[in-house]
């Protein structure tokens, strides 16, 4: 009787570990094999990942796309909304299993402003926002997705060799504190203009709209 109470026991935790690791072979099923191998040799690593990608996107489905580029000013990953139910996050390739793993906890974070990104592009359709200070409020908004992540590398289990092959641990380590710092400190990291890059995105949306409204022909 014993020998069969044994037996249930071990067949009970038989099940539950193999309920588990389906369950984290089903979360990592959507990642690369670079950050899925990156997460095996971290496992302290993944209830970070599921935390931050379970709380930004309690109310809206995640999917995440990826892509290659030689470009080093490309960004590792960004963010878009197709609709109010859905999120896209694409995510570069070609790049270190570390910085797609940090990426993507900063781009999830980054997506929880998208009421924010939203009133803005708003103002943007309605030209009650200049193209300046429409790209400073979505960097100030991608500030706030920063600090959070800088303040959450304590908790990634890195080793040496990852944060120094890292293209991203120093920088967002180095992120200042205040909004004016961090403008300055950007001009000092940063290959391409990153207000630039916004203001670019405001004549987009406002070329948009201008079709939109224009009368037909």
């Amino acid at each position: 009787m014993r020998t069969l109470k044994y037996l249930a026991i071990a067949l009970l935790s038989l099940l539950l570990g193999t309920s588990a690791q389906a369950q984290k072979n089903e979360w990592l099923s959507p990642f690369s094999p670079g950050l899925q191998k990156f997460l095996t040799r971290h496992p302290e690593d993944f209830p970070i990942l599921t935390n931050v990608v379970s709380e930004a996107f309690t109310n809206r489905s995640v999917r995440f796309f990826y892509f290659y580029s030689q470009d080093k000013s490309a960004p590792g990953a960004e963010h878009f909304f197709p609709d109010v139910w859905e999120v896209l996050i694409t995510i570069k390739a070609n790049q270190q299993p570390a910085d797609e793993f940090i990426v993507v906890i900063f781009e999830s974070l980054n997506a929880e402003g998208d009421e924010r990104f939203g009133e803005l592009a708003n103002e943007a359709r309605s030209g009650t926002i200049s193209k300046t200070n429409f790209a400073l409020e979505i960097v100030k908004q991608e500030f706030v997705a920063l600090k959070q992540t800088r303040d959450m590398l304590g908790k990634f289990r890195l080793t040496k060799k990852e944060i120094a092959n890292s293209a991203y641990y120093k920088k967002i380590l180095e992120t200042p504190e205040s909004f004016e710092e961090f403008l300055t400190y950007l001009k000092k990291i940063n290959t391409s203009d990153l207000i630039e890059q916004y203001e670019e995105k405001y004549d987009l949306i406002r070329n948009q709209e201008s079709i939109t409204n224009s009368p037909p022909p």
